[in-house]
Protein backbone atom coordinates (compact mmCIF):
# COMPACT_ATOMS: atom_id res chain seq x y z
CA UNK A 1 0.00 0.00 0.00
CA UNK A 2 1.31 3.31 -1.26
CA UNK A 3 2.06 5.57 2.11
CA UNK A 4 0.08 8.60 0.96
CA UNK A 5 -2.79 5.86 0.91
CA UNK A 6 -2.14 4.63 4.51
CA UNK A 7 -1.37 8.74 5.78
CA UNK A 8 -5.30 9.64 4.41
CA UNK A 9 -6.45 6.15 6.54
CA UNK A 10 -4.87 7.35 9.45
CA UNK A 11 -5.54 10.72 9.04
CA UNK A 12 -9.52 10.03 8.27
CA UNK A 13 -9.07 7.49 11.86
CA UNK A 14 -7.57 10.45 13.73
CA UNK A 15 -10.83 12.68 12.90
CA UNK A 16 -13.36 10.10 14.28
CA UNK A 17 -12.02 11.41 17.64
CA UNK A 18 -10.83 8.97 19.82
CA UNK A 19 -12.51 5.11 20.20
CA UNK A 20 -13.32 3.95 23.59
CA UNK A 21 -11.00 2.17 24.97
CA UNK A 22 -12.86 -1.26 24.80
CA UNK A 23 -12.68 -0.75 21.35
CA UNK A 24 -9.11 0.51 20.66
CA UNK A 25 -8.08 -2.73 22.43
CA UNK A 26 -10.38 -5.23 20.19
CA UNK A 27 -7.96 -5.85 16.86
CA UNK A 28 -11.01 -7.26 14.80
CA UNK A 29 -13.09 -4.24 15.79
CA UNK A 30 -10.12 -1.92 14.36
CA UNK A 31 -9.94 -4.24 11.55
CA UNK A 32 -13.92 -3.63 10.79
CA UNK A 33 -13.51 0.18 11.17
CA UNK A 34 -10.51 0.25 9.13
CA UNK A 35 -12.57 -1.53 6.45
CA UNK A 36 -15.04 1.14 6.57
CA UNK A 37 -12.90 4.01 5.88
CA UNK A 38 -11.16 1.75 3.54
CA UNK A 39 -15.03 2.35 1.90
CA UNK A 40 -15.16 5.73 2.62
CA UNK A 41 -11.41 6.38 0.74
CA UNK A 42 -13.19 4.08 -2.20
CA UNK A 43 -16.02 7.02 -2.70
CA UNK A 44 -13.10 9.59 -2.57
CA UNK A 45 -11.03 7.56 -5.59
CA UNK A 46 -14.31 6.95 -7.63
CA UNK A 47 -15.94 9.29 -10.04
CA UNK A 48 -19.56 8.63 -11.05
CA UNK A 49 -21.05 9.71 -14.25
CA UNK A 50 -22.20 12.86 -14.66
CA UNK A 51 -25.56 11.84 -15.38
CA UNK A 52 -26.22 9.65 -12.72
CA UNK A 53 -29.49 9.29 -11.60
CA UNK A 54 -29.81 10.51 -8.12
CA UNK A 55 -32.73 11.66 -6.24
CA UNK A 56 -30.81 14.11 -4.34
CA UNK A 57 -27.57 15.28 -6.55
CA UNK A 58 -26.08 16.54 -3.28
CA UNK A 59 -25.64 13.46 -1.40
CA UNK A 60 -23.61 9.97 -2.06
CA UNK A 61 -25.01 7.48 -0.86
CA UNK A 62 -23.47 4.26 0.99
CA UNK A 63 -26.44 1.31 1.20
CA UNK A 64 -25.83 -1.43 3.16
CA UNK A 65 -27.51 -4.90 2.52
CA UNK A 66 -27.43 -7.67 5.90
CA UNK A 67 -25.28 -6.87 8.89
CA UNK A 68 -21.72 -7.75 9.91
CA UNK A 69 -19.37 -5.81 11.56
CA UNK A 70 -17.93 -3.69 9.33
CA UNK A 71 -22.17 -2.85 8.29
CA UNK A 72 -22.05 -1.92 11.90
CA UNK A 73 -19.15 0.73 11.30
CA UNK A 74 -20.51 2.57 8.57
CA UNK A 75 -23.04 4.64 9.88
CA UNK A 76 -19.55 6.66 11.53
CA UNK A 77 -19.55 7.64 7.96
CA UNK A 78 -23.05 9.92 7.95
CA UNK A 79 -22.65 13.58 7.53
CA UNK A 80 -18.59 13.77 5.80
CA UNK A 81 -18.03 15.41 2.65
CA UNK A 82 -16.59 13.78 -0.44
CA UNK A 83 -17.03 15.21 -3.87
CA UNK A 84 -18.37 18.00 -2.42
CA UNK A 85 -21.46 15.87 -1.70
CA UNK A 86 -22.95 14.67 1.80
CA UNK A 87 -22.07 10.92 2.78
CA UNK A 88 -25.22 9.31 3.71
CA UNK A 89 -25.55 5.62 4.99
CA UNK A 90 -29.02 3.76 4.54
CA UNK A 91 -29.37 0.43 5.64
CA UNK A 92 -31.17 -1.42 3.19
CA UNK A 93 -32.39 -4.62 5.05
CA UNK A 94 -33.39 -6.39 1.72
CA UNK A 95 -33.24 -7.23 -1.92
CA UNK A 96 -34.57 -5.41 -4.02
CA UNK A 97 -32.24 -2.24 -3.62
CA UNK A 98 -33.31 0.97 -5.59
CA UNK A 99 -30.31 1.31 -6.83
CA UNK A 100 -31.35 4.83 -8.05
CA UNK A 101 -30.93 5.25 -4.34
CA UNK A 102 -27.04 4.13 -3.83
CA UNK A 103 -23.87 4.63 -5.49
CA UNK A 104 -22.00 2.38 -3.13
CA UNK A 105 -23.76 -0.61 -1.92
CA UNK A 106 -21.74 -2.75 0.85
CA UNK A 107 -23.14 -6.53 0.61
CA UNK A 108 -22.22 -7.85 4.03
CA UNK A 109 -21.14 -11.44 4.03
CA UNK A 110 -24.24 -13.33 3.62
CA UNK A 111 -24.11 -16.95 1.84
CA UNK A 112 -27.60 -16.61 1.64
CA UNK A 113 -27.76 -14.04 -1.08
CA UNK A 114 -28.22 -14.01 -4.03
CA UNK A 115 -25.37 -12.27 -5.91
CA UNK A 116 -26.12 -13.66 -9.38
CA UNK A 117 -29.75 -11.59 -9.10
CA UNK A 118 -28.86 -8.77 -7.02
CA UNK A 119 -26.04 -8.10 -10.08
CA UNK A 120 -28.32 -8.61 -12.67
CA UNK A 121 -30.43 -6.64 -10.74
CA UNK A 122 -27.65 -3.69 -11.21
CA UNK A 123 -26.35 -3.88 -14.29
CA UNK A 124 -25.29 -1.39 -16.03
CA UNK A 125 -25.94 1.19 -13.24
CA UNK A 126 -23.42 3.07 -11.36
CA UNK A 127 -23.65 1.36 -8.22
CA UNK A 128 -20.07 0.63 -6.73
CA UNK A 129 -20.56 -2.95 -5.21
CA UNK A 130 -18.21 -3.79 -1.98
CA UNK A 131 -18.14 -6.78 0.29
CA UNK A 132 -15.53 -9.21 1.92
CA UNK A 133 -17.19 -12.18 1.01
CA UNK A 134 -14.36 -14.52 -0.19
CA UNK A 135 -14.77 -14.35 -4.19
CA UNK A 136 -16.84 -11.71 -4.03
CA UNK A 137 -15.36 -9.84 -7.17
CA UNK A 138 -15.09 -13.51 -9.23
CA UNK A 139 -18.41 -13.78 -8.65
CA UNK A 140 -19.17 -10.27 -10.33
CA UNK A 141 -18.63 -7.99 -7.38
CA UNK A 142 -16.66 -4.43 -8.08
CA UNK A 143 -14.34 -4.59 -4.66
CA UNK A 144 -13.78 -7.40 -2.34
CA UNK A 145 -11.76 -6.44 1.10
CA UNK A 146 -9.74 -9.70 1.78
CA UNK A 147 -8.18 -10.31 5.28
CA UNK A 148 -5.35 -12.01 5.86
CA UNK A 149 -3.78 -11.78 8.60
CA UNK A 150 -3.12 -8.37 9.99
CA UNK A 151 -3.20 -7.44 6.25
CA UNK A 152 -6.16 -6.38 4.55
CA UNK A 153 -6.00 -6.75 0.53
CA UNK A 154 -8.05 -4.98 -1.99
CA UNK A 155 -9.04 -6.67 -4.89
CA UNK A 156 -11.08 -4.61 -8.00
CA UNK A 157 -12.98 -5.94 -10.86
CA UNK A 158 -11.78 -3.59 -13.03
CA UNK A 159 -14.27 -5.12 -15.90
CA UNK A 160 -17.54 -4.68 -13.76
CA UNK A 161 -16.87 -0.97 -12.80
CA UNK A 162 -16.18 0.10 -16.26
CA UNK A 163 -19.56 -1.64 -17.34
CA UNK A 164 -21.18 0.10 -14.69
CA UNK A 165 -19.39 3.50 -15.99
CA UNK A 166 -17.54 4.16 -13.06
CA UNK A 167 -13.77 5.50 -12.78
CA UNK A 168 -11.94 4.20 -10.50
CA UNK A 169 -8.34 6.42 -9.39
CA UNK A 170 -5.34 4.95 -10.62
CA UNK A 171 -4.00 5.89 -7.02
CA UNK A 172 -6.64 3.38 -6.04
CA UNK A 173 -5.73 0.68 -9.08
CA UNK A 174 -2.08 0.91 -7.97
CA UNK A 175 -2.59 -0.41 -4.41
CA UNK A 176 -5.28 -2.98 -5.58
CA UNK A 177 -4.98 -6.42 -7.22
CA UNK A 178 -6.99 -5.67 -10.25
CA UNK A 179 -9.05 -8.36 -11.88
CA UNK A 180 -11.11 -9.02 -14.58
CA UNK A 181 -14.64 -11.22 -14.17
CA UNK A 182 -13.34 -14.62 -14.71
CA UNK A 183 -9.66 -13.94 -13.36
CA UNK A 184 -8.29 -15.20 -9.83
CA UNK A 185 -6.06 -12.83 -7.64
Amino acid sequence: MSIRLILTILVTIACWGHAPPAVAEDPDTNADLLKAVFIYNFAKFTRWPDDANRPNPSALSICILGSDEVSRSLPRLSGRTIQGRTLNVIDAPSEPIDPHQCQILYIANNPACDYRKLFHSLAGLPVLTVSQTAGFTRNGGMVELRQSGDKIRIIINRGETLHAGLTVSARLLNVATVIDTGDEP
